[in-house]
């Protein structure tokens, strides 16, 4: 059971930090964007075009805060959103 290799465990990882990184360092919206989108992912009822939308509202919150304020919009930055392209 330990020391086994167990697939898609680096992306696992990778996850983790991006998530634990959002929480030490993300704004109170960012933060809120992403319990947004994962609460609607994880449930039973979940749309994944809805899923892509709330998506890039987090990854548009993440810009604003990055850079403090953005004429970016949702729409602008749709086809740069990983999840919209498969």
């Amino acid at each position: 059971m330990h020391d086994q290799h167990v697939p898609g465990e680096a992306d696992d990882r990778q996850r983790m930090l991006a998530r634990d990184q959002l929480l030490l360092y993300g704004s109170d919206v960012v933060i809120k964007k992403y319990n947004e989108w994962i609460t609607y992912a994880d449930g039973e009822d979940a749309d994944v075009n809805e899923e892509v939308r709330l998506f890039g509202r987090l990854l548009l919150a993440i810009r604003q805060d990055i850079l403090g304020s953005s004429k970016i919009t949702a729409e602008d930055i749709e086809n740069l959103n990983p999840f919209a392209r498969g």
